[in-house]
């Protein structure tokens, strides 16, 4: 199996893949309260690693973020390892707030959420890159009166505190 770069782009038939694999995992996803498809978000987190500098597993896993999370879980995880290699897998995994197993629930959002800040402390540069990248599109994304105002509030607070552990980690 061909093994991603670590140097910066260009791409390879794998990230292709990659791109091909995200888009058809959503296709059906529509960003929350929007008509929007949700595949637009993953393009984006992928640009903004892309713009920074990130590896072409980096981008790629921009690409596979929100697979574990939205798309199956644990098996997604372990298709990820299986067709795009262990750096992706890993910085996918470390992007993904819960895996919960087979037919349970996710934990409530704000224990995911705050389990997750505390992890960006100590997790690799490749995480806090795409996690960063993450949690810009998002903030970026909650336009001013679309949500009542206290959640739209905890929302970019969310974002930009999460976004600053990133950077600083």
């Amino acid at each position: 199996m061909n093994q991603l770069s670590d140097l910066p782009l260009p791409l390879s038939p794998r990230f292709l893949s990659a791109l091909n694999y995200a888009t058809s995992l959503h296709a059906r996803q529509f960003r929350k309260g929007t008509k929007i498809p949700y595949i637009s978000h993953l393009y984006s987190v992928a640009a903004l690693v892309m713009e920074a500098g990130g590896t072409e597993a980096e981008v790629t896993a921009a690409l596979l973020h929100d697979a574990v999370e939205d798309q199956g879980g644990a098996p997604i995880l372990a298709l990820i390892r299986d067709q795009f290699g262990v750096k992706v897998a890993d910085i996918v995994n470390g992007c993904t707030d819960d895996i919960p197993e087979a037919d349970k629930p996710k934990k409530p959002w704000r224990i995911r959420k705050e389990a997750y800040i505390a992890h960006l402390g100590k997790a690799s540069c490749s995480v806090r890159l795409v996690s960063n990248a993450d949690k810009l599109h998002n903030a970026r994304c909650i336009p001013c009166g679309s949500l009542p105002s206290d959640l739209a509030a905890a929302s970019r607070r969310y974002a930009l505190l999460s976004a600053s552990i990133a950077i600083s980690g």
